[in-house]
């Protein structure tokens, strides 16, 4: 009986520690140990909804110096954001309203080793939401991540503005901004600090206007075709616009253009057209014809507005290519009457969608969009600023808002190398870290040649150069075509003759004089 009783013990042993290893496999699997080298933690959360139209991601991992970051309306995400990343955070713009957004990281370590994080999601507010603050997006980081310096000692940076539902702020000012370098305030008086907008800068903002006229809009014609004439008529400074209509396929009425009488005539153009709606293929033919350039130098931003008054019939483009298409392009869509697809017109409207009941209120829809374009247009900002740094050495900026509710600031790394100080507010011409006054006067060989560079010191404007020769007899002086602030000077005279250039910055209200004496 012993030994059949200590048996029994003996088994239930067994069980009690067979059942606590079956419990401690499955509480490891609810648990799994995360690889620090893959990217984790990511915010917002896997799966948050309600988030801002502006995000700031952020994610760990370990050991990484780099990252790329995928971010799409798609899963998998395929649109790459941003490549080779040095900070584990980043703000995007999610411009869709109650849209689902994918996201993934792949880190980058010291070796070049790839290790790819998994795909996260998050879902954006209903449209109409209304949050307080403001972000800022830096446009202006190189591909070391540094900001963009010019001699002789500017530091200039183009960004963004933009409230949490993603809608552009133009209302600031360099007033309304506060500047610091290695966390010390600058003076904007002393640093010449400039906030410039978009108007005072290369800028063109391009709109794809893309309207439906398959024949089921028979009797509406008339009223479209109105308020796409007050559409086109009210356009701003800056604007280009291209008409389409749309049925059996996309026709282009007028290419982007700014002059309002070809646009006009191109509405009048509008037409009836055939029974059937090739909505897909308008999205993807209009998303072609859509460009976007963000930099210093130049400014491209293309919307498209499309109105359709029902859902794809056609069938020879699939909605998926149409979003393919579209990949992050700021997209406006309007649905007319009881045979729209809602979903499908607010998936495609990443922008954002209206539906009315009758055509005679789409004039006020398109000036509601004309509006937020407008404010999207002047959400740009250039900031230009003399730095009182000097030698090689990096230094850091951060740029932030007054006031602001958010806490968003735009920060970045810049190096002082060659950086020099000038006596005063003027025209230099040729001038160096060893020379910050430049010359005043130079030699030449006769039938020698040298090109000379002015800069305009504590410019409060973009300089706008003319070089004009004086002495036509004694120089000849050539202009550059791709950048006014350089001229190529030749000696045409007799040896001991003296040339005069006269270089003048009509924005700066500037003038200098350049003596050459040939030799």
């Amino acid at each position: 009986m012993k030994m059949k009783k200590y048996s029994v013990i003996n088994i239930l042993a067994v069980l009690v520690l067979t059942i606590s290893f079956i419990s401690c496999s499955f509480e490891s699997g609810n648990n799994p140990t995360i690889n620090p080298s893959v990217p984790n933690s990511p915010s917002p959360p896997d799966g948050a909804t309600n988030i801002s139209n502006v995000v700031s991601l952020s994610w760990l991992a370990q050991d990484a110096e780099k990252f790329d970051v995928y971010f799409d309306t798609v899963n998998p995400p395929v649109r790459k954001e941003i490549a080779n990343q040095n900070t584990n955070q980043l703000t995007v713009v999610a411009s869709g309203f109650g849209t689902v957004y994918y996201w993934k990281v792949v880190a980058i370590s010291s070796d070049g080793t790839r290790t790819e994080g998994p795909v996260w999601h998050f879902t954006t507010k209903p449209r109409g939401t209304s949050d307080a603050g403001y972000v800022m997006i830096n446009y202006t980081l190189d591909n070391s991540g540094r900001l963009q310096t010019t001699l002789p000692n500017f530091v200039n940076v183009l960004f963004q503005v933009l409230d949490l539902n993603g809608v552009g702020v133009e209302n600031l000012t360099t007033d309304n901004f506060i500047l610091e370098e290695d966390n010390q305030t600058i003076s904007p008086s002393e640093s010449n600090m400039q906030i410039r907008k978009r108007d005072e800068n290369p800028y063109t903002l391009r709109t794809v206007l893309m309207l439906d006229n398959s024949t089921s809009l028979e009797g509406e014609i008339a009223q479209i075709r109105t308020a796409a004439l007050d559409f086109v008529n009210n356009i701003i400074n800056q604007q280009e616009v291209a008409v389409y209509e749309f049925s059996a396929r996309p026709i282009l009425l007028q290419d982007f253009t700014s002059d309002k009488s070809l646009l006009s005539a191109a509405v009048n153009a509008y037409d009836l057209g055939a029974p059937t709606t090739n909505l897909f293929g308008a999205v993807v033919e209009g998303a072609s014809q859509m460009e976007d350039i963000i930099s210093v130098e130049e400014i491209i931003q293309s919307t498209m507005i499309i109105f359709t008054d029902g859902n794809d019939t056609q069938g020879s483009t699939t909605f998926g290519e149409a979003l393919d298409a579209i990949n992050g392009r700021r997209v406006y869509t309007v649905g007319l009457g009881p045979e729209i697809s809602p979903d499908t017109l607010e998936a495609i409207g990443n922008s954002g969608y209206f539906q009315i009941s009758e055509a005679g209120d789409l004039t006020q829809i398109f000036r509601d969009i004309a509006d937020e374009i407008s404010k999207y247009a002047n959400s740009f900002y250039w900031l230009n600023y003399s730095s009182p740094k000097e030698g090689n050495k990096d230094h850091y900026l951060r740029l932030r808002i007054k006031d602001n509710p958010y806490d968003s600031y735009l920060d970045g790394v810049f190096n002082s190398a060659g950086f020099y100080h000038p006596d005063r507010k003027g025209i230099y011409i040729n001038a160096s870290e060893n020379n910050p006054n430049g010359i005043d006067e130079d030699e030449l060989p006769q039938n020698g040649e040298k090109i000379y560079q002015a800069v305009t010191y504590l410019a409060t404007v973009p300089p706008v150069y003319k070089w004009e020769n004086l002495t036509p007899s004694v120089i000849e002086v050539n202009q550059f075509t791709n950048d006014d602030s350089q001229a190529r000077i030749t000696a045409t005279g007799s040896p001991t003759e003296i040339g005069l250039v006269k270089i003048t910055d009509s924005a700066n209200g500037e003038t200098k004089t350049l003596q050459i004496k040939i030799k």
